[in-house]
C-alpha cells in the first residue's frame, strides 16, 4: 500500500457529543476547548467489553507514541498484510490461489468501503503471473498495458484512498505502543480520549513550544521534513483521541508558528 493511501475519510462510530468552543488570547485564532456534554469516552473504530484503565497513562507517553521504528511505519506494514489478506480471501482467486489462508480476525466487510476488492485480486494475480516466465507461457496472455492501466485507476481511485485511511486508523491505535511500558495510543483513547486530546492541544499550542521547533529547524538540528512528520504524527493522533479538534488545532498552530518567525 503506498503512502498516499494514508490519506481519505475518517472511519468514525465516535458516539461522544461534543462542543468545540474557542477561546484564547489570540484575536485572529482560537485554541479550542472541548467541552464534554456527556460519559461516552474517545473515538472507537471498534466496539466491545470495557477496558481496564491503564495506570501508567502520560503526557508525556502520549506525545512520544510513534508509528515508526528504524524508520518504518509499522501501522502501514499492518494494513499492507490486512489487505493481502483481504485478496487472498475473495472467492474469485482464494480457492485455486490461496486454499490455506485464513481469515484475519481485525477486517470486516464494512471495512472495505466500497473498494471493488475482487478487481484488484484479479488485476494482483494476473500481475504476479505477467512477471513470470513459465514454460506454459501463460505470461504472454496477459495484456500488460491494460493491466496497467486498471491498476493505475485502482490506485489513483478516491476509493483507495478512503480504504487505506480506513485500515491505517483501525489498526493504529492497538499498534502504536511505548517501547518501554507498552502503553498503546488504545490505552489513552479508552481512558478519556477527548480530555488526553485536550492535555496535548494545550501544549501544542503554546507559543514555546512551536518557538522550539522554529529554532531546531533554523539552527539545523531538524530538517522541515522531520518537522513536519513529527507534525503528522501528533495530528494523527489528535485525529484519535478527539477529531473535531484536528482542524482548529491545526490553524492555530499556523499561526503560532507565523508569529514565531516574525
Amino acid at each position: 500500500m503506498s503512502k498516499a493511501s494514508k490519506s481519505g475519510v475518517e472511519k468514525s462510530t465516535n458516539r461522544l457529543n461534543v462542543e468545540v468552543q474557542r477561546v484564547s488570547s489570540f484575536k485572529t485564532v482560537k485554541r479550542p476547548v472541548i467541552k464534554k456534554r456527556n460519559e461516552d469516552k474517545g473515538f472507537k473504530l471498534f466496539y466491545g467489553p470495557s477496558k481496564t484503565k491503564h495506570n501508567g497513562l502520560t503526557l508525556d507517553v502520549l506525545q512520544s507514541l510513534t508509528p515508526f521504528e528504524n524508520g518504518v511505519d509499522l501501522v502501514t506494514q499492518e494494513s499492507r498484510d490486512l489487505l493481502l489478506n483481504c485478496i487472498k480471501l475473495h472467492p474469485i482467486v482464494h480457492e485455486v490461489f490461496f486454499p490455506e489462508v485464513t481469515k484475519d480476525p481485525r477486517i470486516t466487510d464494512e471495512d472495505l468501503r466500497g473498494f471493488p476488492i475482487h478487481s484488484l485480486a484479479v488485476a494482483v494475480i494476473c500481475e504476479a503471473i505477467s512477471k513470470g516466465e513459465d514454460s506454459y507461457k501463460f505470461y504472454c496472455m496477459i495484456e500488460k498495458n491494460n493491466l496497467e492501466n486498471v491498476l493505475t485507476d485502482l490506485y489513483t481511485s478516491v476509493h483507495w484512498k478512503k480504504l487505506g485511511f480506513s485500515m491505517y486508523c483501525a489498526l493504529y491505535p492497538s499498534v502504536v505502543r511505548d517501547a518501554r511500558t507498552n502503553i498503546s495510543l488504545q490505552d489513552f483513547i479508552d481512558d478519556d480520549g477527548p480530555e488526553w486530546a485536550e492535555r496535548i492541544i494545550e501544549r501544542m499550542t503554546k507559543p514555546s513550544w512551536t518557538k522550539r521547533w522554529v529554532q531546531k529547524i533554523v539552527r539545523g538540528h531538524v530538517t522541515e521534513e522531520e518537522y513536519n512528520m513529527a507534525m503528522n504524527t501528533l495530528f494523527v493522533k489528535l485525529h484519535m483521541l478527539h477529531p473535531q479538534s484536528v482542524i482548529p488545532t491545526f490553524r492555530l498552530l499556523n499561526h503560532i508558528r507565523g508569529t514565531c518567525w516574525k
